[in-house]
């Protein structure tokens, strides 16, 4: 993880993210309401994690599309990602906010669409997101 992490960290300079504090998003959150919100997330759901996926990885995989998920999210706090038959667990703590929980949520599910993937959202709060997604089965 420790090398996927430099790999981000030099796709983030080259795609030209900035860094804002928690305290800023928090409060750009809080005052979008909730088509805005869902808005932002459509247009930039799958975006990002996509285009690190490609900066970091010869081809497009679940495993692969997985590790980028796991990497993006810990840029918002401490990520805990688990599998079990099939389904990947990402549980984001991220602290910021319940509106910022539905941003992520919203994209990760706009993500999963495109993807023809089943995600869940098994909580979604002040501070996490937690959501299974399960690997496509091959016929």
């Amino acid at each position: 993880r420790r090398v996927l992490f430099r790999s981000w960290k030099r796709c983030a300079d080259e795609m030209g993210f900035v860094p804002i504090t928690k305290r800023l998003i928090g409060k750009i959150f809080k005052n979008l309401d909730q088509k805005s919100i869902e808005s932002i997330a459509h247009d930039l759901g799958g975006t990002v994690p996509r285009e690190l996926l490609f900066m970091t990885y010869d081809k497009m995989d679940f495993e692969n599309f997985m590790q980028i998920l796991e990497i993006n999210a810990m840029r918002f706090g401490s990520v805990k990602h688990t599998r079990n038959d099939g389904t990947h667990v990402l549980n984001i703590h991220h602290g910021i906010s319940n509106e910022f929980s539905h941003f992520l949520a919203c994209a990760h599910q706009k993500m999963a669409d495109d993807l023809s993937l089943k995600m869940t959202i098994t909580n979604s709060d002040k501070n996490m997101l937690c959501l299974n997604i399960e690997k496509p089965v091959l016929n």
